[in-house]
């Protein structure tokens, strides 16, 4: 069989680039295992996981309406029907992306893909062995969970996908990694009732992101939670009592129910047959690629997490739609910026530098004088921009309710390279949470109205 353009992964990357070469008229095939395209983030990943944030944050807002003078009572959680609300999300979005494709005549293909060429592959099915010719491969084939000793192989330890499952709630959880899935599924399960103590070898939650904007995170967890460890380390596990004891260094041990291992991700490079091609992986076993997707193999591309971090589906998605582009000739985009979240409550979103450039500096906009955050019972968040030396938005957080959502607005600021200027004159409305971004604005150009002037 022939193609023009194979594409090996159909997660959001492969997809997504298999559609938009569809709708320039090439002739597309598209490769999953599973039986519709959708990959981790549909599967085990993003979609799941914010299912079931739904459900904690509807606990959770139960539990808070009593301050409002409003009682529902303790709530009862039935995980059957969570299961089953959440797999129906999931089956949902499944057959929506199928039917996409058969609309726009992309032919998939479920089964696992090898190369032997940088022109040909050959895909394990059900019925067989499939050898399939083609122009262009895309390489889209995402990342999976890594768990190194002590924790791999261990009884009772569970990587995402199990825990989004809710097999079952248990008395006491171990946490171990304190990025957004750790953080995410964490918070969930303490919402559910577990008690959970988190462990994270760097000496912050959510490492690497800027401190400010993880504090109201920290503040909120360490409530929630019934322990928080930093600069902490799993030394070893060991079977005790019916439970798991687990020895630290750099805190006391504890015992746990199971152990959620959410310490980072390794991407898919391997028994693809990359061997039979001039593709190079970095150190890391992530394909090296440039700014449109090429890998060092003319005939072959490379999209998501297999290229790197961030390792995030809406990057995957951008980065199928250029590498599409750039394969059909179109002239070289700039890389676009590429916002981030974590799902807490509160959220946690970013996008572009966090510190400022020379000459630059950063505003910040407390929610402490937000009256929309204060009609929500949450004024504990916070936006913050960071400009240039002449006042052009270079990058910001914002963490508080709707970051997420919120965080769009600065992502189109800086794509356009909006000024400070331009951002506080913008009209927004009141009472809102995207009056920050235009507060945290002024503040740069002069003085806000629901701050005290400075000096």
């Amino acid at each position: 069989m022939e193609t023009e353009l194979l594409i090996i992964g159909g997660g959001p990357g492969g997809y997504t680039a298999a559609f938009a070469a569809a709708d320039r008229g090439m002739a597309v095939t598209l490769v999953e295992r599973r039986a519709a395209p959708g990959g981790v983030c549909l599967y085990e990943g993003c979609i799941p996981s914010k299912a079931l944030l739904t459900a904690a944050e509807a606990v959770e807002q139960g539990r808070a309406a009593r301050r409002m003078g409003i009682d529902f009572g303790e709530p009862t959680i039935d995980l059957d029907r969570l299961r089953a609300w959440t797999e129906g999300v999931v089956g949902r979005m499944a057959r929506g992306v199928a039917s996409l494709a058969k609309a726009r005549g992309v032919r998939l293909v479920a089964g696992e893909a090898r190369l032997f060429s940088p022109t040909e592959a050959v895909v394990a099915t059900e019925g067989g062995e499939e050898r399939i010719r083609f122009r262009h491969g895309l390489l889209a084939t995402g990342s999976r969970a890594a768990v190194a000793p002590p924790l791999a192989g261990v009884p009772g330890c569970m990587e995402a996908a199990t825990a989004l499952a809710v097999e079952a709630i248990p008395e006491r959880l171990l946490v171990v990694g304190a990025g957004a899935i750790g953080l995410e599924l964490g918070a969930a399960y303490a919402a559910f009732g577990s008690r959970v103590t988190l462990v994270e070898q760097q000496g912050q939650l959510l490492p690497g992101v800027e401190a400010e904007l993880v504090q109201p995170v920290y503040r909120v967890l360490r409530r929630r939670f019934a322990a928080i460890h930093t600069g902490c380390r799993v030394a070893s596990v060991a079977p005790e009592a019916g439970a798991l004891r687990v020895e630290l260094e750099g805190a006391e041990a504890v015992a746990a129910d199971r152990i959620l291992v959410a310490t980072g991700r390794r991407p898919n490079s391997d028994g693809l047959g990359l061997e039979a091609t001039g593709v190079v992986l970095d150190a890391a076993g992530f394909v090296e690629t440039d700014g449109q997707g090429r890998t060092a193999e003319p005939t072959l591309w490379a999209i998501g997490d297999l290229t790197g971090e961030p390792l995030l589906a809406h990057r995957a998605s951008h980065q199928g739609v250029a590498a599409v582009a750039a394969i059909c000739g179109d002239a070289a985009q700039a890389p676009a910026p590429v916002p981030s979240v974590v799902y807490t409550r509160p959220e946690v979103a970013w996008v572009g530098a966090q510190t400022p450039p020379p000459g630059g500096r950063v505003t910040r906009f407390p929610w402490s004088a937000s009256g929309r955050a204060a009609t929500l019972g949450d004024q504990g968040g916070v936006t913050r921009l960071v400009w240039d030396a002449d006042g052009r938005l270079v990058g910001g957080g914002i963490t508080g309710p709707h970051a997420g959502e919120l965080i769009g607005e600065a992502t189109l600021a800086l794509t356009l390279g909006a000024t400070a200027t331009q951002i506080a004159a913008t009209c927004h409305p009141h009472p809102t949470l995207s009056e920050t971004v235009m507060e945290a604005a002024s503040l740069f150009t002069g003085t806000t109205t629901h701050l005290p002037p400075v000096g």
